[in-house]
């Protein structure tokens, strides 16, 4: 039976105390203080993580532990996998619709505007994109206008879930998966707002938003990745990918030394020939 030993000192006098942590059937008992707060030490400190960073892949497959797997994936896991899951889903297909179904501030084949952009930062283009779009020619789809509540809904629950794990982890929420869905749910946030009497009017962003949009897309495709490494039937394909990924940058810059001198070799050779 374990024991849980408590010392305080009062008026220069230890008092020591001693409950039971667990009951007859081998359950926690109520109030039973964790030995920290902190939530990275718990998880790094978790039987099955510390298997997982030792590689003991022999202790991951007993029994005891598929059990406990199975048993918290059942219990709610799934439940929270999933349901995360299909609201990321959602979000994922409005931003690409209202990505696809809205035009570019500056598109080539419309008339009045160039390559570059200048015409938009240096002039008021609202009436000549104003006019485009009764005519038709310029407008933005009917459901990309419905996605972009949809998005600025699921982007601040998102960015709240977030925060509430920052406030659960501290600094060991820093790490390139949480910074990216950061640099993704602000992107899209700032992509579908609407900043100025032209947008709101016409749907058309500003050229600003539009560079936001296309990280925001990126990133949210990249996030998916991640999102399907936890199902049970393409999580291993994941895993075998950035395992692949990870080998290939190591020696990347072995391979980028032959391929220096070959291209200048072929360089040398053809320069001349055309």
């Amino acid at each position: 039976m374990l024991y849980f030993m408590n010392i305080q000192l009062k008026n220069n006098n230890y008092r020591c105390t001693l409950r039971k942590l667990y009951d007859e059937r081998g359950n926690v008992l109520p109030g039973t203080p964790l030995y920290s707060r902190d939530f990275g030490t718990l998880k790094h400190n978790h039987p099955l993580m510390i298997m997982a960073d030792e590689k003991r892949r022999a202790l991951l497959g007993h029994e005891l532990c598929k059990s406990l797997l199975v048993h918290k994936w059942e219990s709610y896991g799934r439940y929270v996998y999933y349901g995360t899951m299909s609201v990321y889903v959602l979000f994922l297909a409005c931003l690409t619709s209202f990505a696809v179904g809205t035009p570019a501030p500056c598109p080539l084949d419309f008339p009045h505007f160039n390559t570059t952009c200048s015409f938009i930062s240096r002039f008021n283009s609202c009436a000549v994109i104003g006019e485009a779009s009764d005519e038709g020619l310029y407008m933005q789809t009917e459901f990309a206008r419905r996605a972009k509540t949809i998005i600025f809904i699921v982007s601040v629950i998102f960015l709240l879930k977030e925060m509430f794990q920052i406030y659960n982890t501290r600094w060991n929420y820093l790490d390139l998966e949480n910074l990216s869905e950061w640099s993704c749910y602000v992107c899209s946030l700032l992509f579908v707002t609407n900043f100025t009497d032209c947008s709101y009017s016409t749907g058309v962003p500003e050229p600003w938003q539009w560079q936001l949009g296309v990280v925001s897309v990126f990133l949210s495709w990249v996030l998916l990745v991640i999102y399907i490494r936890k199902l049970p039937f393409l999580g291993i394909y994941v895993v075998m990918f950035t395992s692949v990924l990870s080998t290939f940058s190591q020696f990347f810059m072995v391979f980028f030394l032959f391929i220096v001198p070959f291209a200048l070799a072929f360089l040398a050779v053809f320069q001349n020939q055309v």
